[in-house]
């Protein structure tokens, strides 16, 4: 890294959130062969203010400033380039990244900076930065867009000596073992790139066991497919397995209905705590599934989820959208009941998003699909969902996410499946809960736990009829297990009516 005072190249990231640093403007830190001494990465979260952020890219002085744009922070950087605008009108703003890769001309960004580059940026950022700066490039008066081809990784620096030593004990690292999904899954804009390219496994194994011997402990896979192939898979698993004991996290996207046995055998020698798979159920309605081309064995999924929940202790985090051309609420229910029946610990319900460039779009009039113009595009109503019931959803997933992907009310869940008024439906009995929640709070933003929980009571004793005293009892077990040793004193009393029900120290 240059001193400040030699900055020529200033690579921006606006992350979600701080937790996960970006691994995008490190590679092209990376690779920035002679420019690297005079190139620096700054990093902020979307909820630093955008002046603050205009204030200090200025304050650095750079020739250049590179932005990584995605659906997260667009919005954010609208308003932090049009303040760096105001306060540096000549400075020079190069864009990258998905969010500016498709269907630029009608960005709102499109005009804010001086170029744009439209994938793998790692060699057209470098070389665009090296024209600029000899005077070979000339402003043209308009946004310049650059289609960069496909880089060779085995060409490729890694970038993995960019994290310091503050991000490996604080963060989570990100590390890519490949590019590109083979799937055609029409809400993804991986579809796009349907080559699957790897990098050299044996350097890449290299730099993971550099990362562990330097401290990291927290690594997430961003491979859209990591168990697509099963040598690697089986190479960088039995890797990591000398470190299983070591407070290692490990989060891997996995293909669902591809688990070889040595990769099962592999993942059950891994204790609690170690190994997340996300896997991308997303819907299933077979007719919905193959409407937008996403295939799963099903059988083989059961399967796999089946000997991974019950013979492993891989945390399991499933995805389900809603909103999906084609189905509706009933449908999506079926689904949601059918998946939380193989016990993944958590289900992450999501609503459609129509990324610029997805495949999705094509089915927008048959099926009435209507998207919000601004990121994230979320659908607003289908003509199987209507607008109400899409608010609906965004409800139960925020519900969902606080009591059930918490992990705070296992106990409590199990009354809700016992007594609930969802007819069997574990998604009804929830979405009456939710909808009794909304109607007295109207959002969960900024609702306190004791609030949450003692309107929960309310639900469980006065809509539910259930036993005060099993209620209260769930409740003191859940809060005492899994939130704070010291239990609110609503929740025994009076004691005498806890004896014998559930332990709260157990």
């Amino acid at each position: 890294m240059g001193r400040e005072a030699d900055v020529m190249i200033l690579l921006c990231a606006v992350n979600a959130t701080y937790q996960y640093p970006s691994l995008g403007l490190r590679s092209l830190w990376a690779n920035m062969g002679p420019l690297q001494g005079v190139t620096q990465l700054v990093e902020f979260s979307i909820k630093r203010d955008p002046r603050e952020i205009a204030e200090e890219v200025v304050s650095l002085k750079p020739q250049i400033v590179g932005f990584g744009v995605y659906i997260w922070n667009v919005e954010h950087l609208e308003a932090s380039c049009r303040e760096l605008r105001q306060r540096q009108p000549d400075l020079h703003i190069v864009f990258g990244g998905p969010e500016v890769s498709y269907e630029w001309e009608t960005s709102p960004l499109n005009g804010l900076p001086n170029v744009v580059i439209q994938g793998e940026g790692e060699e057209a950022f470098r070389e665009h930065c090296r024209g600029f700066l000899s005077g070979e490039w000339r402003e043209q008066g308009h946004t310049q867009v650059i289609k960069a081809p496909l880089v060779e990784l085995a060409s490729l620096e890694f970038p993995y000596r960019f994290y310091s030593d503050h991000d490996l004990k604080t963060r989570h690292v990100c590390v890519e073992a490949s590019r590109g999904c083979p799937f055609k899954c029409q809400f993804c804009l991986s579809s796009l790139d349907t080559q699957v390219r790897k990098f050299p496994l044996t350097r890449f194994c290299s730099e993971l066991v550099h990362l562990l011997e330097r401290g990291a402990r927290n690594f997430k896979f961003i491979d859209r497919t990591f168990n697509l192939s099963a040598s690697t898979c089986e190479a960088i698993l039995r890797l990591f397995l000398p470190w299983k004991d070591q407070g290692l996290f490990l989060h891997f996207e996995i293909v669902p209905d591809r688990m070889p046995q040595v990769v099962k055998d592999l993942v059950g020698q891994f204790p609690p705590g170690t190994i997340q798979f996300e896997i991308g159920i997303q819907t299933l309605n077979q007719e919905v599934a193959h409407r937008i081309q996403r295939f799963n064995d099903w059988e083989r999924v059961k399967e796999n989820l089946h000997f991974l929940v019950n013979h492993t202790s891989v945390h399991l985090h499933a995805d389900l959208i809603a909103g999906l051309p084609g189905e509706d609420l009933e449908s999506f229910a079926r689904g949601f009941d059918r998946l939380l029946d193989l016990g993944p610990q958590e289900i992450q319900v999501g609503v459609l998003k129509r990324l610029r460039g997805a495949p999705i779009a094509i089915h927008d009039d048959e099926w009435g699909m209507v998207y919000h113009q601004k990121a994230p595009y979320q659908v607003l109503s289908t003509r199987h969902l209507s607008a109400e019931y899409v608010q609906s959803v965004e409800r139960f997933a925020k519900y969902w996410e606080r009591i059930n992907n918490s992990g705070c009310f296992g106990q409590t869940l199990r009354l809700l499946w016992t007594w609930g008024r969802g007819n069997g439906s574990a998604f009804w009995s929830f979405m009456d809960l939710v909808e009794f929640l909304h109607e007295r709070h109207q959002t969960t933003y900024g609702l306190h736990q004791l609030d949450l929980i003692k309107s929960m009571v309310s639900y469980f004793v006065d809509e539910l009829k259930v036993d005060p005293v099993a209620v209260r009892g769930a409740f003191a077990h859940d809060y005492g297990r899994n939130i704070a040793k010291e239990i609110p004193h609503f929740l025994i009393e009076p004691e005498a009516e806890l004896v014998g029900v559930l332990p709260v120290s157990s």
